[in-house]
């Protein structure tokens, strides 16, 4: 299953519909916060049924970056 995370300052949001990820992640990059696209996929391994996920950053856009 493939789902997509939107998390901004004010937490994470989930949605099954890309276009809708998209139209709340530029939402949020309007508004100057700090917000991450995620695609995110869970499978479960078939010899032990765990499940597990597998997040992808597809874009992102912030205000502020770290000095290191």
């Amino acid at each position: 299953m493939q789902r997509f995370r939107v998390e901004c300052n004010f937490g994470s949001r989930y949605f099954s519909d890309f276009e809708k990820a998209k139209h709340y992640f530029n939402k949020c990059k309007n508004k100057h916060l700090d917000v991450e696209f995620w695609t995110v996929r869970y499978a479960t391994c078939p010899t032990s049924g765990k499940c597990f996920a597998i997040q992808v950053l597809i874009a992102f856009s912030g205000t502020y970056l770290p000095k290191y």
